[in-house]
């Protein structure tokens, strides 16, 4: 949901690199609205919600699956050296993760 209604002006990265508490979320809600964003009534608090619990200032960092190191997955995701491993080899291989899906594919997890 959140996706469907901040994604039409910019990428989703872009807005949740902001890291704001629930007030802040709020502002940014309501200056979006202000804005010409179409946020429905019914959809406002679950979204404020899911911001602020998800990309508020406590909040981990996302991580880059496409992109990390083996030391950022190993220590990011607690993964095990040898998981890291075979997902970097697996994205090497494969090319990038579109789905969450494709994680499933990578050997190590089988």
């Amino acid at each position: 949901m959140t996706v469907k209604y901040c994604a039409t002006c910019h990428s989703i990265e872009q807005a949740v690199s902001l890291r704001q508490g629930q007030e802040e979320w709020s502002g940014t809600l309501e200056k979006m609205a202000g804005m010409g964003a179409k946020i429905p009534d019914e959809s406002y608090d679950v979204i404020l919600t899911y911001l602020a619990k998800h990309f508020g200032p406590d909040a981990p960092a996302p991580i880059r699956i496409n992109t990390a190191s083996a030391v950022d997955l190993e220590s990011l995701m607690l993964l095990k050296r040898s998981e890291s491993a075979a997902i970097i080899k697996y994205r090497t291989d494969n090319g990038k993760f579109k789905t969450m899906d494709d994680l499933k594919k990578v050997p190590a997890w089988t």
